[in-house]
């Protein structure tokens, strides 16, 4: 599966003689850019869900020239630290192994009003290259509420963006 996000994050990979290492380095919580993210196993658990323009329902990982490319939210369940080597050197990747929230029906997605959204809280897409979404690539956390609307257990996402000072 880390192939074939690799493969996405350098398009040209087939023609380098590339290595794969076998092991990894595991994490709760990492700091990237003065931001602090969390797992569902560790003490920031509430920084572990996150918004970002990287998965499809099927799996797969959203391209940028797609017509539909929306921010999905996620859960974050541990961070992975990977290399690969090509072209002679070795590239250093922190991924976030994640959970895609799975759509609400149409008719209660946006029962808030913008930007406020409604997902499914226990169901979640299938498995595929968008579980691993490098670290960076994260578009902004959310703050969550959980509720259950005619028996559905729903979660309501609220995006959290960072305003900078200039």
């Amino acid at each position: 599966t880390l192939k074939k996000v690799y493969s996405h994050l350098y398009p040209n990979l087939h023609s380098f003689d590339v290595t794969f290492p076998d092991s990894y380095e595991k994490a709760l919580e990492v700091c990237v850019l003065e931001d602090r993210y969390g797992s569902t196993g560790s003490r920031a658990s509430r920084s572990a869900f996150f918004n970002a323009f990287w998965a499809k329902s099927d799996g797969n990982i959203s391209l940028y020239n797609e017509t539909d490319l929306t921010a999905r939210p996620g859960v974050i369940r541990y961070f992975v630290k990977h290399n690969c080597i090509f072209d002679g050197r070795s590239y250093e990747h922190w991924f976030a192994y994640c959970n895609w929230f799975h759509a609400a029906p149409d008719e209660i997605k946006g029962m808030f009003g913008k930007p406020v959204e409604v997902w499914c809280k226990d169901l979640f897409e299938q498995f595929g290259p968008s579980s691993f979404i490098p670290v960076l690539r994260i578009f902004s956390k959310f703050v969550h509420a959980e509720f259950t609307h005619r028996s559905k257990k729903l979660i309501v996402v609220v995006p959290r963006t960072k305003f900078s000072s200039i």
